[in-house]
């Protein structure tokens, strides 16, 4: 008992109590910080208080669960918005810093940099903030696959868990999908060529994972549609329009007139590149232009103040380690891909950067992206 005592009270443990202890003390003035906004925050909240048995799928269940969860213990809206705002400024974090050490990341430099997240632009000033939510399930799910040994294990679990990022944020269930297909052709290989044997456990794992996962379909359907990427496109095409392709042209148009004036009504991507290229090809390279200045915003500011001291002291210690011990460097990203912690991250920035250059670079869009440089 003394032993287990011993190995439980490390300076990982004190580290993850005192990140815990100061995100909460940091995140306990939540609601002097901010007013209730006008943004989608407020609609996935009223899902989730007065309307979950109507949940739709590709609107992000999992971020009204959160609200859903949290009206069991608190009646008043408002506490809830603040609260949930609270615990994901929290865990991200936490998490964050779990992640860093399950891959073999300096005690320090993981700590300093979940600290830094804490008072990031990205976590907390980007709306809609169901972003920061889906950002705290990527990083949970990074987390959960490192407990597994074998490979077979932690592509399958990766596959089916990367599901609820796609409950968190729909246009990730193309990476499910990916993983899905990489998960499956991994263990029919390690059984046909390899000769995996499966002992009653492994099927015990593999039977009770698949109907968690098969629960969660049935009862909130496939994270996925084709709307809301024309509604979402239609939108910041009509902002591109006034101020970038027009160039600060004033119009009282509604976003969904300019649509079909300029691309006829389309229904998919598909047809809004057949309808007007020549439109199209403008508002990519509006989007273009746009997404350095506002990567560096949301990925190297505070979240209080525009000083950039603090940030660009910690971004330099990261780069000297980057080029002084290139050959560590080298070898922890060869550790990474063969432990499986890159899948997930290079899969959600290959969608990302679709729905960036295709849509706009909007900040929310970016959250996930700025972190992932961080980690």
């Amino acid at each position: 008992m003394k032993e287990k005592a011993k190995n439980l009270f490390t300076p990982d443990f004190f580290l993850t109590l005192l990140i815990f202890l100061i995100a909460f003390r940091f995140t306990s003035e939540v609601p002097d910080w901010f007013d209730i906004a006008q943004s989608d925050d407020n609609d996935y909240m009223f899902v989730g208080i007065h309307a979950f048995d109507e949940v739709q799928a590709d609107w992000s269940p999992l971020y009204s669960f959160l609200f859903f969860t949290l009206h069991k213990f608190v009646p008043n809206p408002a506490q809830i918005y603040y609260l949930g705002m609270q615990w994901v400024g929290i865990l991200l974090p936490l998490f964050s810093y779990l992640f860093l050490r399950r891959a073999e990341i300096t005690r320090w430099f993981a700590a300093g940099t979940a600290v830094f997240l804490l008072g990031s632009y990205a976590l907390w000033i980007p709306e809609p903030r169901v972003a920061a939510f889906a950002t705290l399930v990527f990083i949970f799910i990074a987390w959960l696959i490192s407990f597994f040994k074998k490979r077979w294990q932690r592509l399958w679990v990766l596959a089916l868990s990367s599901l609820f990022f796609a409950y968190s944020r729909p246009e990730f269930f193309l990476v499910t999908l990916a993983l899905s297909v990489v998960a499956l052709s991994y263990f029919g290989f390690s059984i046909l060529k390899r000769g995996l044997q499966l002992e009653k456990k492994d099927f015990l794992f593999l039977g009770i994972s698949s109907s968690i996962a098969f629960a969660f379909l049935l009862w909130w359907g496939i994270p996925f549609s084709s709307s809301r990427t024309i509604y979402a496109f239609g939108q910041h095409y009509a902002e591109n329009v006034q101020h970038c392709i027009a160039e600060n042209a004033q119009s009282n148009m509604a976003w969904e007139e300019i649509l079909t004036r300029d691309f006829n009504n389309p229904k998919n991507m598909a047809e809004v590149i057949q309808a007007n290229p020549l439109n199209f090809r403008r508002h990519l390279s509006c989007n273009i232009q746009a997404f350095p200045k506002l990567l560096l915003k949301v990925a190297f500011s505070s979240a209080w103040g525009s000083s950039w001291f603090i940030i660009r002291i910690w971004a330099a210690l990261i780069l000297y380690r980057v080029i002084v011990y290139r050959q560590e460097l080298k070898k922890r990203l060869l550790w990474l891909w063969e432990n499986d912690f890159l899948l997930l991250p290079i899969l959600s920035l290959g969608i990302l950067s679709i729905d960036i250059i295709l849509i706009h670079p909007r900040e929310h869009y970016l959250v996930l992206v700025s972190i992932i440089i961080w980690l």
